[in-house]
């Protein structure tokens, strides 16, 4: 066997691994419970910043927010002071029509469907940074209490 068969072995054994210690789920099946959980809370807060639903999601990569945008689920809209103003975010992420179907398609009967808009203008600028702090504090204290996302 050559070294790169052998490589790509083990990388499949670690794969494995990893969903054994993740209770026995695929990567793919993680991966759309944090895509599931990502557009939950966009649709709860209306919006968010890149930097926070890499905190939500609980991982170190960034680009999660990427994904969901050429997914055509979120769209990127670039906010009026373009991260000159500290703790502002150059741009904030929405939910498109699309993203909105998919979401109300995963509530459960108990959740409450939210009047959400998709026009991202609608967003108060005037509050990004306050609401900002807001959802870090809150991903935070969701994160001390061991929820994975």
């Amino acid at each position: 066997m050559s070294n790169q068969s052998n490589q790509q072995i083990e990388r499949l054994h670690a794969g494995w691994r990893a969903a054994v210690q993740q209770g026995g789920k695929s990567p793919r099946q993680i991966g759309a419970e944090r895509q599931e959980a990502l557009l939950r809370w966009v649709y709860r807060w209306g919006w968010s910043s890149a930097s926070v639903l890499t905190q939500v999601a609980g991982t170190e990569r960034g680009g999660i927010a990427h994904r969901l945008v050429k997914q055509g689920l979120l769209t990127l809209t670039g906010s009026e002071s373009g991260g000159c103003a500290r703790g502002v975010p150059r741009g904030f992420l929405t939910l498109t029509p699309l993203g909105v179907e998919q979401v109300e398609r995963m509530l459960s009967c108990e959740d409450e469907l939210y009047p959400y808009t998709v026009n991202p203008y609608k967003v108060n600028q005037n509050l990004l940074r306050h609401d900002v702090i807001a959802q870090e504090k809150t991903a935070r204290a969701r994160r001390g209490r061991h929820h994975r996302f």
